[in-house]
């Protein structure tokens, strides 16, 4: 377990790109991507993010340092997202904010930057999660771009999987050892998200993934439920990355929220999340980034990486693995 807590003020920023196994990902010969391309891409999303902080706020923040992820193609977010068993992205993303924000979508296709539908969500319906064909609907009726065709390795590690498993290469795995088929082929590297607290106390929390490779059509991860894979309150801002079901089951963000609110240091309270979420699932299953509204922030993980980083008035700090 890796837990990393230090103050930085305010305003600051958090990002992640995902906990999983990443010296996998890296080993993947359709990856064209190395560790220097990441570790550019979290420093790109926490300077625009901060540049966003500083003159927007905090949600605007969250939202456009997820934004810079999503549009990469070198996550699994957005343009980069998995694709299930049919060859399809189905995507998921959230917003929520300590001034009575949320929202969030699960399932869908169509949105270029599924976290920009997540907040019209919260900000022009009554809804707090919409999913599937009527979350693309409002995304056409609100003009959001159509998210372009996966990128080549995307299509070609679709590809790789499906005739190795047509090939009766993993035949001992089903769904419900699917965990085992992602740490196999190093496909837990899912979901991207950023915290944040601006000037004015605000804290906001924001996340986007295109979830586990060859899942379920229809199946919808931790990302878009409030308490599991993003939480805000006036306390505390925290998004969670790793096996969503597992997330889900131990409600890690909210987890971290009421630790807090009991007493305990971040730390603490970043520690007990995971051991809850080891609880339930194992080891190497969960990621987490929070921010308090006093200024300390954690990047806290116990998968084998977690491109991190945050961005405060004293600098940047870039965690690679």
């Amino acid at each position: 377990m890796h837990v990393i807590v230090e103050y930085a003020g305010s305003p600051v920023i958090v990002v992640h790109g995902g906990a999983g196994s990443w010296r996998r990902v890296f080993d993947d010969p359709d990856y064209p991507y190395s560790l220097k391309d990441i570790v550019g891409l979290i420093r790109r999303s926490l300077e625009h993010g901060f540049n966003v902080l500083v003159k927007e706020g905090s949600v605007r923040a969250v939202i456009e340092a997820v934004k810079v992820l999503e549009d990469s193609g070198m996550l699994n977010a957005g343009w980069g997202s998995a694709l299930n068993l049919l060859g399809e992205a189905e995507m998921d993303a959230s917003l929520m904010s300590s001034d009575g924000l949320v929202g969030a979508v699960g399932a869908v296709k169509y949105p270029k930057n599924p976290i920009e539908l997540a907040y019209l969500i919260a900000k022009e319906t009554d809804h707090v999660l919409v999913v599937g064909n009527g979350a693309d609907m409002l995304a056409k009726r609100f003009g959001l771009p159509q998210r372009e065709p996966p990128p080549d390795h995307i299509v070609k590690r679709y590809n790789r999987l499906m005739s190795e498993l047509s090939q009766g290469k993993a035949t001992t795995l089903r769904w419900r050892k699917i965990r085992l088929l992602a740490q196999r082929y190093g496909l837990l590297a899912d979901t991207v998200g950023a915290v944040a607290l601006d000037e004015k106390g605000v804290l906001a929390a924001a996340s986007s993934t295109g979830g586990i490779w060859l899942k379920h059509p229809g199946r919808i991860g931790d990302t878009p439920i409030p308490g599991a894979g993003f939480y805000a309150d006036s306390n505390v801002a925290v998004v969670a990355t790793g096996y969503g079901e597992v997330i889900v089951k131990s409600m890690a963000s909210k987890t971290i929220a009421d630790s807090l609110a009991k007493g305990l240091s971040l730390e603490e309270a970043c520690r007990k999340a995971i051991e809850k979420a080891e609880e339930v699932g194992g080891k190497r299953v969960i990621g987490l980034i929070a921010v308090t509204r006093n200024g300390e922030v954690c990047l806290a993980y116990d998968t084998e990486g977690m491109p991190s980083g945050y961005m405060y008035k004293g600098g940047i700090r870039i965690i690679e693995l």
